[in-house]
């Protein structure tokens, strides 16, 4: 496999777009496009830019050899996250949110999940023309995970 095609591969398992990829790195879809077909190799400076934006193993994307992601990288930025959060306030949001998550069991999690879900779905009908066909209909949360995201908010 070139790096072109690794290239290809990693952005399609993060589910992105030419476009959307070549934002986030602050290049061009053609730029893109043409990495990806192997017209032009990426320079060391973009390769390592791939990498750091999207926790890429660089062994992986320079030689194939390894996983595709760094998981190194992902762990340490929720270290840092959560040693920044140890230094809050105790009631800050933040750290009481984080709290919350923490004490989640898998049902609970699952509620989440469909909450986020829900979320995300109402922000792309927000931002879909008037004139556009509806979407399905987002799934909502039942009576009974109603009642826990709300039970959740009032403990303590």
């Amino acid at each position: 496999m070139t790096i072109g095609e690794r290239i290809k591969k990693m952005r399609k398992a993060k589910g992105l777009t030419q476009q959307v990829f070549a934002n986030k790195i602050g290049s061009t879809q053609n730029a893109i496009a043409r990495y990806e077909t192997d017209r032009v190799t990426p320079s060391s400076a973009v390769v390592s830019l791939i990498c750091r934006t999207f926790q890429v193993n660089e062994t992986w994307l320079r030689t194939g050899e390894g996983e595709m992601f760094d998981n190194t990288a992902r762990n340490n930025e929720l270290f840092q996250w959560a040693d920044r959060l140890a230094h809050e306030d105790d009631e800050s949001f933040p750290k009481r949110f984080a709290l919350a998550l923490s004490r989640l069991d898998t049902h609970g999690w699952e509620v989440m999940a469909r909450l986020a879900d829900d979320i995300m779905q109402d922000r792309k009908e927000a931002a879909k023309p008037k004139d556009a066909a509806p979407a399905k209909e987002p799934h909502a949360l039942t009576d009974d995970e109603w009642a826990m995201v709300q039970m959740h908010r009032t403990a303590k």
